[in-house]
């Protein structure tokens, strides 16, 4: 079995978070993402409606928060040429 690299994107602003993953994009395709909610766990991230990925990617959310389920709906991949 091959080992493979999954980094992690932990950003708090939107801008961070693009920057992170315009990073790793260029040579992972599973990448590890967290998400918090600032109660469920101290530190507060990025919200399931501010991450995003392409399509070609596999995407392990690490989510920590109190209720995920009420916040999880809306995630999707976008498309290679949707605007970030």
């Amino acid at each position: 079995m091959a080992a493979t690299i999954c980094p992690t994107i932990t950003a708090e602003t939107a801008s961070e978070y693009k920057r992170q993953m315009g990073h790793v994009e260029s040579f992972a395709t599973r990448i590890h993402v967290d998400v918090t909610d600032g109660d469920f766990a101290p530190r507060k991230l990025l919200s399931f409606d501010q991450i995003w990925w392409r399509g070609n990617r596999t995407i392990d959310l690490h989510v920590m928060y109190r209720l995920p389920a009420e916040h999880a709906a809306g995630l999707r991949p976008v498309s290679d040429d949707a605007p970030h």
